[in-house]
């Protein structure tokens, strides 16, 4: 009977049958061809992952990675903020050693802040970062994460706020513990966690606490005008944007700096680093071992691009001189008067009262401003001239009365700079470093007081397959 003529549930019938037939005919032709596309395929995979390896070890050997990271960061979407990108990302980098760098981005409501965190953290395994919008007291001891060698990421700092205190501890010491009672009757218990995370986050605050201030590295985004102008002209500049091979390139070459385990040194010169650093703020004592871990990271990069095989790495003059670039102005910028605290308060009244009135300002004014009381403000008033915040202006008046007024003179530079480093040790050896924000190289030599900026030569470009 024709095929036409039967019902379809039948015609369906007798074709799966024919089917059946045909594959038992051809079943060792069939299974071969199976194997062989699964096999090729798994071949394919694994040539993919080989040829990311090795683009990311490429990446490694070259000397100008922090200038791509900025060029890749940029076709990532980031306008502006070169400094403070690489900041992050060389904090971020720190999870890797002993002493990480914590990082808060400070600025006002949409000046990009969230946008430089989030771009930089694609840049890092998924595996190496917490994300966290808030968290409670007790969310430290309760999660099963290990912070060890992680990024912990919170989106806005008052989203920590009721952990406050274990964040700290958690920073400073590396680990909490919590005792609680089990019930009644039954004893207590000990929940502890361990590791140091490098804390990410971002605050629009304009005073923070003092005990949070020294603990963390505070990164001002840029909210001029100018970068104003450049964020509205990248939106109308085609995106050339970044290909899922070369981002997994950098991945790659992150995890590998990431895996290396290095004890970071500093070398004899380093006194002459410590000695510059002005000491006006007793937070530089926290603030110094964090330039120490930050070029411990600029080492680790060096490390592996000039395949050092040794387990202990010292910090050396180009390491030095890429830091001095990236973060001298940060740390110059923190010590001044510190947010939140007493000193920070009547330096900020002095200089509001000096500019709303155009002359120099009494105590009293100051008193009344703030409403304190005298001793108090003397008290104040005195430490912030002693940190060279304040001035009194001179020429004499009744009762001796003294007027107040900013200290309008350059505040020192916490780093001191690679030349004259190089100046204090003559038995140092001249070294070439590369600006990490343009790219060109730079020679660091004795006969000359200045750096001498030489052209950089054309490198071949390392293609992501």
């Amino acid at each position: 009977m024709p095929l036409g003529l039967l019902a379809p549930e039948h015609r369906l019938s007798i074709a799966c049958a024919g089917y059946r037939k045909s594959i038992r005919r051809t079943g060792p032709v069939f299974t071969v061809f199976t194997v062989f596309a699964t096999f090729a395929k798994g071949v394919s995979t694994m040539d993919a992952n080989i040829n990311v390896v090795k683009q990311g070890k490429l990446l490694l050997r070259n000397p100008g990675l922090l200038s791509r990271i900025v060029d890749l960061t940029g076709r990532m979407g980031l306008t502006g903020d070169l400094t403070s990108r690489l900041i992050v990302f060389l904090a971020c980098l720190t999870s890797a050693l002993s002493d990480p760098v914590s990082v808060l981005l400070c600025g006002i409501s949409a000046a990009g802040k969230s946008c430089l965190a989030n771009t930089i953290l694609r840049l890092f395994p998924d595996d190496r970062v917490i994300q966290l919008t808030s968290m409670s007291p007790k969310a430290l001891f309760n999660t099963d994460e290990d912070f060890g060698g992680k990024i912990l990421y919170i989106t806005e700092f008052r989203g920590s706020r009721e952990a406050r205190f274990e964040l700290r501890q958690l920073l400073s010491e590396g680990v909490i513990a919590r005792e609680s009672a089990k019930g009644a009757g039954m004893g207590t218990r000990v929940a502890r966690k361990k590791g140091k995370p490098v804390l990410l986050t971002t605050t629009t605050e304009p005073k923070i606490f003092v005990d949070d201030w020294g603990r963390v590295m505070p990164v001002w985004v840029d909210e001029s005008a100018e970068q104003t102008r450049r964020v509205l002209h990248a939106h109308l500049t085609p995106k050339t944007g970044v290909c899922d091979a070369e981002l997994e390139a950098v991945k790659t070459a992150i995890q590998l700096l990431l895996r290396r385990r290095i004890m970071i040194h500093t070398p004899p010169w380093f006194g002459t680093v410590a000695d510059h650093v002005p000491v006006k703020s007793v937070l530089v004592r926290r603030a110094f071992p964090q330039l120490i871990s930050l070029c411990g990271a600029l080492a680790l990069i060096r490390a592996l691009r000039d395949r050092i095989t040794s387990l202990e790495v010292e910090i050396d003059l180009e390491d030095y001189g890429v830091a001095y670039v990236l973060l001298n102005g940060a740390l110059s910028r923190k010590f001044s008067p510190t947010p939140g605290s007493a000193e920070g308060d009547v330096v900020d009244c002095v200089a509001d009262l000096y500019q709303r009135h155009h002359r120099a300002v009494a105590a009293k004014e100051v008193m009344s401003e703030l409403d304190w009381k005298s001793v108090h403000t003397y008290k104040c008033l005195n430490s912030a001239k002693a940190a060279g915040y304040l001035t009194i202006e001179g020429g004499k008046r009744a009762n001796n009365q003294k007027l107040w007024r900013p200290d309008e003179s350059e505040a020192p530079d916490f780093m001191i700079a690679p030349q004259q480093l190089l100046k204090a040790h003559p038995e140092l050896n001249p070294c070439t470093y590369i600006d990490p924000i343009t790219g060109v190289e730079v020679e660091i030599r004795h006969e000359d007081e200045s750096e001498i900026r030489l052209p950089r030569p054309k490198r071949k470009a390392v293609k992501a397959a």
